[in-house]
C-alpha cells in the first residue's frame, strides 16, 4: 500500500518535489533551487527573483523545523546560517532553499489517492490554517 520508495525520497525533498510541480504545470511559490550560501540567498532577493518577506526553508524534514522568516535583507545571513545549522542538527541534511512568504493566507492541503491502474480518489482538502510555529494545531476536513 502506498506509492513506490522512490516516490518517497522524491517528495520527501522540497526542492525536488517543487521542481517537479513546476514542471508539470502546478503553480508554486516564487522561490530557488538549492542555496549554498547566504550571499546566494542575498542575490536572489536583492536582484528581485524573489521577493520580501520570505522564507529560508530546510528541503528535508516537517513538523515546523529548519525555517525562518526574512523581512529584511540585514536578516539574511543570521537567518540562512541557522536555518542550515536547525536542518543539520534535525533532519541530518543541510538543504536549504528560499521562497516568498505569503502572510494572512489560508493553509489548505488536499488528497490524492490513486491505485496505479488509473483510478484516482480526490479526498477533498483539509484546512491547516491554525498553526503554531509553522506546526499545524487544528486541521478541519
Amino acid at each position: 500500500v502506498g506509492p513506490p520508495p522512490d516516490v518517497l525520497r522524491l517528495f520527501g525533498d522540497k526542492i525536488q518535489a517543487r521542481a517537479l510541480a513546476s514542471q508539470s504545470g502546478v503553480p508554486v511559490v516564487r522561490g530557488s533551487s538549492n542555496l549554498t550560501s547566504s550571499d546566494e540567498c542575498m542575490g536572489l532577493l536583492k536582484n528581485g527573483d524573489v521577493n520580501l518577506p520570505a522564507i529560508v526553508k530546510a528541503a528535508y524534514g516537517g513538523g515546523g523545523r529548519g525555517m525562518r522568516i526574512v523581512r529584511e535583507l540585514s536578516q539574511v545571513p543570521s537567518s540562512f546560517d541557522s536555518c542550515q545549522r536547525e536542518a543539520l542538527t534535525a533532519f541530518g541534511r543541510d538543504e536549504v532553499f528560499l521562497e516568498e512568504f505569503w502572510e494572512n493566507t489560508k493553509h489548505l492541503e488536499v488528497q490524492i489517492i490513486a491505485d496505479g491502474q488509473g483510478n484516482v480518489v480526490h479526498l477533498y482538502e483539509r484546512d491547516c490554517t491554525v498553526q503554531h510555529r509553522h506546526q499545524k494545531v487544528i486541521e478541519l476536513a
